[in-house]
């Protein structure tokens, strides 16, 4: 079948778990910087001095902008959840942002341990 009429449902759009959580991390509300930090640290893994690293930044300023990113979630009662397909757009520059952190941080990562 080479064309569908039927919109896709958000999780057929998006098939990776992974990919998914990325999506909902990287809330519109929330600065470009803190959507970055916030998903490197709870869907990425790495520690605050690993993302401090790939800022450029302090680890103490690191944590305190992963901090403010969970407390804005939390007033303003963002929900987490993957977004609509209408609303995956507006989170496709944040998505893009991480994804290209993760490989960078990554491979430095194991270009200084060796491996």
């Amino acid at each position: 079948m080479t064309h569908d009429d039927d919109p896709p449902e958000t999780a057929a759009v998006i098939e990776d778990d992974r990919l998914r959580l990325i999506f909902t991390c990287c809330h519109p509300a929330l600065a470009m910087q803190s959507r970055l930090a916030l998903t490197l640290r709870m869907v990425g893994g790495l520690t605050v001095l690993e993302i401090a690293r790939a800022f450029l930044v302090t680890e103490t300023a690191m944590g305190r902008r992963i901090t403010r990113a969970k407390a804005k979630i939390k007033a303003a009662r963002i929900p987490y959840r993957v977004p609509s397909a209408e609303g995956l757009p507006a989170r496709v520059s944040g998505v893009l942002a991480v994804l290209y952190l993760m490989f960078v941080v990554n491979y430095r990562l194991n270009r200084d341990n060796g491996t």
